[in-house]
């Protein structure tokens, strides 16, 4: 029997975009008392660079190292 063909896994945009919002929403709040354990700040200064980047349209997963 033949196997059917598999997705590659990637989540649909709408799932996608209400992950990244409801995170990068979480990360903006908790700034004002962040946890001692969760480096709210150099999180959500990576949320507001990948969005410059989005809409700049230079989106690119290598500039995570340079953070």
């Amino acid at each position: 029997m033949e196997q059917a063909h598999k997705r590659k896994g990637t989540l649909p945009w709408l799932r996608a975009l209400r992950l990244m919002g409801r995170n990068t929403a979480a990360n903006l709040l908790r700034l004002m008392s962040p946890e001692p354990y969760i480096d709210r700040a150099g999180r959500a200064n990576g949320n507001i660079r990948a969005f410059r980047d989005l809409l700049s349209g230079s989106l690119a997963p290598e500039r995570i190292l340079e953070l």
